[in-house]
Formats: C-alpha cells, structure tokens, sequence
C-alpha cells in the first residue's frame, strides 16, 4: 500500500515539476518578445526624431532642394519624411508664409525580421517655422 502510495505521489511532483518548467520557460520566452518590441518603439521614437531634424536641416540649408516626400532605410525600419511647405499670400497670415509641415512615419519594414506579434509604426508631425 505504502509503495503504491509513493509511486503516484512521486510521478505527481514530477509532472508538477515539468508543468512549473514549461511555465517559467514560457514566461522567459513572452518577456523576452515584450523587451524586444520596447527596444523597437524607442529605436523608432528616436529614428522619428533624427529624421525629423535631418528635414528641418535640410529646409534651412536649401528649401528648394528637399523632396517633398522621400524614404530612408534603416533596416528593420522604413522612415518616410513628407514635407509641405505653406506659401500663403493672405496678408492678415503673411507670417505664416514659409512655414513647413514635416510628417515622419516610422515602421517596422519587415516583420518577419523581428520576433513581433504586432508591427510598429509611429509617426511624428512638427510644424517648423522659417
């Protein structure tokens, strides 16, 4: 009776045991997905952000020179930087003559490249002054 007794409790904590290893490995594996998509968003936020002050860059160096709408990429990353430029003649808004709009959008370019569930896409606006 008492070695019947030993054995079914010996292969219950074995298997308990087993599911506890694949709980914490399961959870090692999800955390790990979730730290990658954190690094990703701020690599894009600040991808956002360089190019955003590489356009504003590029309006003070030479306004007629810029695109109005160009891609960079920086791999796993697509930035596409659209530019539109207010030329009003209104004189109650002459002062907002020159000003330029500046879009960035930041995605993720192939998601296959990453472990992400989901893909990334931020995107940025700044309205930039002459």
């Amino acid at each position: 009776m008492r070695r019947g007794f030993s054995l079914i409790t010996g292969i219950f904590m074995i298997v308990a045991i087993g599911a506890l290893g694949i709980a914490v490995l399961n959870l090692a594996a999800t955390s790990e997905i979730q730290k990658s998509e954190a690094f990703l968003r701020v690599q894009a936020e600040l991808l956002a952000r360089s190019a955003t002050e590489h356009a504003v860059y590029l309006l003070q160096l030479n306004p007629t020179s810029v695109p109005d709408i160009y891609e960079i990429r920086a791999d796993p990353f697509t930035i596409t930087v659209t530019r539109k430029v207010i030329a009003n003649t209104d004189p109650d808004f002459a002062e907002l003559a020159g000003t330029a709009l500046i879009d960035v959008v930041v995605e993720v370019r192939d998601i296959t490249m990453t472990d992400l569930e989901m893909p990334i896409r931020y995107a940025r606006r700044t309205v930039q002054r002459p």
